[in-house]
């Protein structure tokens, strides 16, 4: 079903971004301990954040960051009208659905090129000196890679979410007050229970992201700048959520 398909695909995304940090940021920090750093003081590539492997990595960070941004808006508003397509009689096939992530794939693939090569300023990368990100901003050059994608992207996929899950109970509670066959009651909570689900995704979605915003401007001590960390543990939380909440409602897998 196009649940199991939009869970296979942003799971398989969030497995990708938690690989970059254990395989990758995660060594990279803990080789600049004061006995190691003569010899990795470079972040293990000549260049540092600036080299060829640490830009693509991130790239793909950022790929994987936009897909699973942009799956909430897919997954939403799936979930409507997969609540309306019941009294219509149209299902979700599993060939559209497939189509649908291949579609939010190739929108990921081109906002993280846009944005960590187009775009004048300012390119996303990873912070060795605390466990975070930064974006690398150039004097007074506006970020647009922030204020034009990644700001506005995280917003919509926010607001499509609250909006979509919200009509999702509402039609639940409706069809609870009237009279209705019972097969089609019984749907109804299928739906709204694989709603919840995405629900409860999204909602580690908003809080990953809202403290990436909030957090690093408050740390502009330098003994605050564990907060930085933090939204590198809400971010990786966010990336392990999809799959626990899938198993977690989904006894029979």
């Amino acid at each position: 079903s196009s649940v199991y398909i939009f869970s296979a695909a942003s799971i398989g995304m969030d497995r990708l971004m938690i690989l970059i940090h254990v395989v990758y940021q995660i060594p990279a920090i803990l080789m600049q301990a004061s006995c190691t750093y003569a010899i990795f003081q470079s972040w293990l590539f000549d260049d540092g954040m600036h080299s060829t492997p640490v830009v693509l990595l991130f790239f793909v960070f950022k790929y994987c960051w936009y897909y699973n941004t942009l799956s909430h808006v897919l997954m939403s508003t799936t979930r409507i009208f997969r609540l309306y397509a019941i009294v219509r009689g149209r299902i979700l096939s599993n060939g559209r659905s497939i189509s649908l992530v291949i579609v939010i794939q190739l929108i990921s693939i081109g906002s993280a090129v846009l944005s960590q090569f187009i775009t004048p300023c300012c390119r996303t990368s990873f912070a060795y000196y605390v466990y975070s990100y930064v974006y690398e901003t150039r004097g007074s050059v506006t970020n647009y890679s922030n204020y034009v994608i990644d700001l506005p992207m995280n917003i919509s996929s926010t607001a499509c979410s609250l909006l979509c899950y919200s009509g999702v109970s509402y039609r639940l509670n409706d069809s609870e007050s009237a009279k209705i066959n019972s097969n089609y009651y019984e749907n109804m909570h299928v739906i709204f229970r694989y709603a919840m689900h995405f629900a409860a995704v999204a909602a580690f979605h908003f809080i990953s992201w809202l403290t990436l915003r909030i957090l690093p401007p408050l740390s502009s001590d330098p003994s605050q700048d564990w907060l930085k960390g933090v939204t590198t543990l809400f971010v990786l939380l966010n990336s392990w959520s999809a799959a626990f909440l899938f198993l977690l409602n989904n006894t029979e897998v």
